[in-house]
């Protein structure tokens, strides 16, 4: 029977190097998808090419922007940078940012460890290397941390320490939690992240943690914050963005309108990956969650994210006939 991966609480502010790489430096490869986003772009290329202790190599996907964000990319990729020793930039045409992830997810290879990033953030210089220690000291293959909000000008709005956070399968089919700007994946969950292919998630970051979930792997979580996340009116997600957009992001989870949320097909898809490493209490959940009529997982054990809020929203849904 598969044991239950761990979920590591750590803090990273004391911990030792775990050097890689042909330079003794880790190598990273950082992801990022831009659409319109010029204004803030190099002060965040800028950030990242100031991590300390590590390699990075950019794999960077333009989503159809029509200002002046393909000239700052291919000016900026004319040369090296700071720790930034190679750029993969592609130019595409607006597909919207999870399919525009996605294609960096699927297509990135060669490196230690992989990493999401936001157009719009300013990363602290220790950002990349703490992940890669906290992942080195957890022995895990993920890594995710709190969220230090900012506004415009980088003034602290508020802060997501994400209480209860549950690292389950069943979890994430209830609410999907973590922030991808804050998460470090190693190569070895990349090479299973290619071979289980792509699922029907509803974010590129809940693909990793499925992924992650599915390979039997233990996720470290870092208490504490090593991003300045921005929220502008134009954030896609609703985080730290004010209570209006956050309380229909929160009617949006509860009626799921055209299904965005598919929980019935991620758990379809889920359930038949040959060889997942899928715990029995999960397995019973995806069943569930599969099937038709969903009433049962209400009462099913495995039915909690962390979040009072998101299982009540999920309880409704299940009721309104919505999950």
């Amino acid at each position: 029977m598969a044991s239950s991966p761990k979920l590591i609480q750590l803090n990273s502010e004391a911990q030792e190097v775990c050097p890689s790489g042909s330079n003794g430096r880790p190598r990273v490869a950082v992801l990022m998808s831009t659409y319109n986003g010029e204004k803030y772009l190099q002060e965040q290329v800028d950030s990242i090419a100031a991590q300390e202790g590590v390699e990075v190599e950019m794999f960077v996907r333009d989503d159809g922007s029509s200002d002046g964000t393909r000239k700052l990319l291919k000016e900026m990729s004319s040369m090296s940078k700071g720790c930034i020793s190679s750029w993969n930039l592609t130019y595409g045409e607006n597909l919207g940012f999870l399919e525009s992830f996605e294609r960096l997810l699927m297509s990135a290879s060669g490196c230690d460890w992989y990493a999401f990033s936001d157009q719009d953030d300013v990363w602290l210089p220790n950002k990349l290397l703490s992940a890669v220690d906290s992942l080195c000291l957890a022995k895990a293959s993920l890594y995710a941390s709190t969220v230090e909000i900012v506004d415009e000008k980088l003034e602290t709005i508020g802060r997501n320490d994400f209480p209860g956070l549950t690292y389950t399968i069943a979890a994430e089919l209830i609410r999907h939690r973590l922030a991808g700007h804050t998460m470090v994946w190693s190569d070895a969950l990349q090479s299973d992240i290619h071979s289980i292919g792509k699922l029907p998630c509803w974010s590129h970051d809940q693909h990793v943690v499925i992924a992650a979930l599915i390979s039997g792997t233990d996720m470290a979580f870092d208490e504490s914050p090593h991003v300045l996340h921005r929220r502008l009116a134009s954030s896609v997600t609703p985080g730290g963005a004010g209570l209006v957009k956050r309380l229909r992001h929160e009617l949006d989870m509860l009626w799921n309108p055209g299904h965005r949320w598919n929980r019935e097909a991620l758990a379809i898809a889920v359930g038949n990956i040959h060889g997942a490493d899928i715990t029995n209490g999960d397995r019973a959940f995806l069943q569930k969650c599969a099937a038709h009529k969903k009433i049962g997982i209400i009462s099913d054990p495995e039915f909690n994210c962390g979040l009072a809020a998101g299982n009540a929203e999920a309880c409704l849904s299940v009721l309104l006939g919505r999950f």
